[in-house]
This record gives structure tokens, C-alpha cells and sequence, in this order.
């Protein structure tokens, strides 16, 4: 079988001169494609952060865990001494 058979036959797409697809990589590409522009010409509702801005949350977050953490351990401390 030559290629312009699998292409009349369409077990081939001829996109362009040197492009020639398996159909199922072919409907996949224009899928992924067209999606992609749909992302991009999208207009995003969601404020986004800056990674910096996101680290400092974290830290702080992070921290107050920590404290609250540091403070239960410290009670519980204190409370199995005065049981000593």
C-alpha cells in the first residue's frame, strides 16, 4: 500500500505537503490545540498571587500551627508534672 492509498482510504491524514498523521494523534493534536486556545484566550476571574506572596501565607500559617502546637505540648507538660 502506498500512502496516498492510506490517505484515500483515510487510515492516513495529509495535514500539509510533509505532514502526514495516524488519525487518532491527528484528532488528539487539534483537540489539545484547541483547547489551549481556548485557555489562552480566556480571562481569568481568579486573582493570582505571586509565589513570594504564597511563601509568606505559608510561612505565617506555618508558624501560628507551630505556636499553638508549642502551647498544647507545653500545658500537657505542665499538667503530667502536677500528676508527678
Amino acid at each position: 500500500m502506498t500512502l496516498d492509498h492510506l490517505i484515500a482510504e483515510k487510515e492516513l491524514i495529509k495535514e500539509a505537503p510533509d505532514m502526514i498523521y495516524l488519525p487518532p494523534f491527528y484528532f488528539s493534536e487539534q483537540g489539545v490545540a484547541k483547547r489551549l486556545k481556548q485557555i489562552m484566550q480566556c480571562k481569568s476571574h481568579k486573582q493570582v498571587k505571586s509565589s513570594t506572596e504564597v511563601i509568606a501565607e505559608l510561612e505565617k500559617k506555618m508558624a501560628s500551627l507551630m505556636m499553638t502546637f508549642s502551647a498544647k505540648l507545653l500545658c500537657r507538660q505542665n499538667f503530667l508534672r502536677s500528676w508527678s
